[in-house]
């Protein structure tokens, strides 16, 4: 009975993965642990929950809207979501530390996964190939099937977008590899996919990077920030259709209100400094919209405000305040240590381990559903084709329910947070 058991939980974990869509099935290669009653992370109402991880968490980013987790000893785990009912799926371990550093002895244990790249503590680099398969290693002749090293001699720090990766080196050196449809490797040329990491010339010693669906971030040793390539348009979803096509302009996609915007519609190579911010710390970006965090503790947000993400109201009277060239302030904020870019909401940590949100609620990425705000509509325009609308607050709030917080993360349509005793927190779609 105990090894029927065993096997239905491990079944019923490998058919959820399958059901998550962004990440393909991979190999079981770990123990899993047992089931936590009422936790199945599904579209809709989905308040914050504890994971079950075997070990500490160390960092938590996401692929899409699913998460990604390392532990302490160099573990990747995921947990997925099924669009039928499922069962509280277990903790399904991607990337076995031990497979892993056999694979790669040199590389030391994994630290950072954002999208599909991999960091070590020992500045190494990996990205699964082909920007479409999911990040595993198992027992085998070839453990690491997936996993192909960049060539970026000890990697500080990166940043993973659509389909581009941001790679700082040691000594502040950027480089970029991937889609550059829209210039988002800040390379002047008409090369519209560079499958191999290049230095971008002449730019002066990097901080940190973040990276949007089409645009990117470089915040320089000095707190200033610069950007290129394009912020795509919030009703522009990569996986409608046909995946994005190399030498088609999406810069942005269109819409009738960019002329209105002022907004180019031209391939965008050339990194800009970002006017009218005081020095800065910390960059994030996901999707049309680009946020920074000052010395100050203050947060700073600019382009699309298409559901508050902003921090001021979408229908602002008299005028509709759906874009913003110009930085605009996030009022109603303590002092911030860490932000955090969705898709169209925005996490933001402050000094005393408190997580706030705003922006888009559709899947409660903000945290649990509420009533509309007295002067604001109930909702915002959803994505995609079918005219839904999606509920929304443009005011910070404080996600409740959840432990005190030293590391937050968004997706797509969801929230992850680690609390100070290594507990991973999720909320909204999974």
């Amino acid at each position: 009975m105990v090894r029927k058991a065993l096997f239905m939980t491990l079944l019923l974990a490998l058919l959820c993965t399958v059901g998550l869509g962004l990440l393909k099935a991979p190999t079981l290669v770990g123990p899993q642990t047992a089931k936590t009653p009422a936790f199945c992370p599904r579209f809709g109402e989905n308040p914050p929950k504890a994971l079950p991880l075997p070990g500490r968490a160390t960092s938590v980013g996401f692929l899409g809207s699913g998460v990604l987790i390392v532990d302490e000893d160099g573990n990747v785990w995921t947990y997925t979501r099924a669009d039928t009912q499922c069962d509280d799926p277990a903790p399904v371990r991607l990337v076995d530390a031990t497979v892993f550093a056999k694979a790669f002895p040199d590389a030391g244990k994994i630290v950072q996964v954002t999208g599909r790249a991999v960091l070590t503590e020992h500045g190494r680099t990996f990205l699964a190939t082909g920007w479409s398969v999911p990040i595993s290693c198992s027992t085998g002749p070839r453990p690491c099937p997936s996993l192909e090293s960049v060539d970026v001699p000890e990697t500080a720090s990166l940043a993973a977008g659509d389909q581009h990766l941001l790679l700082v080196g040691t000594e502040g050196l950027l480089w970029s590899q991937g889609l550059n449809d829209c210039g988002q490797l800040a390379r002047q040329t008409t090369q519209t996919n560079t499958p191999y990491a290049k230095r971008v010339p002449d730019f002066r010693p990097v901080a940190s990077v973040a990276a949007g669906m089409r645009g990117s971030m470089a915040l320089d040793k000095n707190g200033q920030v610069w950007t290129w390539g394009n912020l795509s348009h919030p009703n522009f979803d990569s996986t409608w259709g046909t995946q994005p096509v190399p030498g088609w302009s999406y810069c942005p996609f269109p819409d009738h209100d960019d002329e209105a915007q002022h907004l180019s519609g031209k391939v965008d190579g050339m990194p800009r400094k970002v006017e009218g911010l005081p020095a800065i710390t910390q960059v994030s970006a996901n999707y049309a919209s680009d946020f920074a965090l000052d010395i100050h503790g203050v947060v700073w947000g600019w382009g699309y405000n298409s559901c508050g993400q902003l921090g001021v109201p979408p229908q602002l009277s008299p005028v509709q305040m759906t874009y913003s060239e110009k930085p605009l302030r996030v009022q109603g904020l303590p002092s911030i240590r860490q932000i955090a870019a969705g898709r169209r909401h925005v996490l933001a940590l402050d000094a005393e381990g408190q997580v706030w949100a705003w922006g888009e609620n559709q899947d409660t990425e903000i945290g649990p559903r509420f009533r509309a705000l007295d002067g604001l509509q109930a909702t915002c325009t959803a994505e995609g084709p079918g005219g839904e609308y999606a509920g929304y607050t443009p005011w910070p709030r404080q996600v409740p329910g959840i432990g005190h917080i030293t590391r937050i993360a968004a997706g797509h349509n969801s929230s992850a947070a680690i609390d100070d005793q290594g507990k991973v927190w999720v909320w909204g779609r999974h």
